[in-house]
């Protein structure tokens, strides 16, 4: 039987499917500082810790692909993980359109590799907590279609 990892938000949740998904129509994350400031996708800072050990494997990629890697940049970076237009954003990130950025963000390395995925807890915009991976078996005679809310 197939298995397809499925983070949980709460009752939420979001397969790792999904989420490439969500990030098959976004740009690649850019360290250019008038870019990297405010818009998305946004430099992952982990202020909590939660992605210590996949940044770390991240900086030892990065040193050994790009010469003159410069270890103060980001390496981790935070997609929304919702549908988003990243074409309509103004300068600090948010929609000229009205789309709301919702709760829950991809967390990749430079390469849109998920990574894992976080979400701002209730009523709470300035913290991340991270969202536990589960294992869901895929039923018979269905199949993982990688799209956000579907197996």
């Amino acid at each position: 039987m197939e298995i397809s990892n499925f983070c949980v938000f709460g009752r939420w949740g979001c397969s790792a499917g999904g989420g490439r998904w969500y990030l098959q129509t976004a740009p690649l994350p850019s360290n250019v500082k008038s870019y990297n400031g405010k818009r998305r996708p946004h430099a992952h800072k982990d202020m909590e810790n939660h992605y210590k050990t996949e940044a770390a494997q991240a900086h030892i990629v990065a040193a050994k692909q790009r010469p003159g890697y410069d270890p103060s940049q980001p390496v981790l970076w935070g997609y929304v993980a919702d549908h988003y237009d990243y074409s309509q954003q103004n300068s600090k990130g948010h929609s000229k359109i009205g789309q709301d950025e919702g709760f829950k963000r991809i967390i990749t390395d430079e390469y849109k590799n998920q990574q894992g995925l976080s979400y701002h807890p209730w009523n709470n915009r300035k913290d991340f907590e991270r969202a536990p991976v589960v294992e869901r078996p895929v039923p018979p005679g269905r199949r993982n279609t990688g799209r956000p809310g579907r197996l």
